[in-house]
């Protein structure tokens, strides 16, 4: 792994503490309806679609 790939991943391990601290880390607040993969699931896909 390069210097750059560890700064990288250094980034999104914090970037996800910080969305886990602010959602809480309880199966339902990660996994449920409205929860935080869902959240970001569905802003992923909108981001997506305004780039095409």
């Amino acid at each position: 792994m390069t210097k750059e790939e560890k700064a990288a991943k250094a980034q999104t391990d914090a970037l996800i503490d910080q969305l886990l601290a602010k959602s809480g880390i309880t199966r339902e607040a990660v996994l449920g309806e409205g929860g935080l993969i869902a959240q970001l699931t569905k802003r992923v896909v909108e981001r997506a679609l305004a780039g095409e």
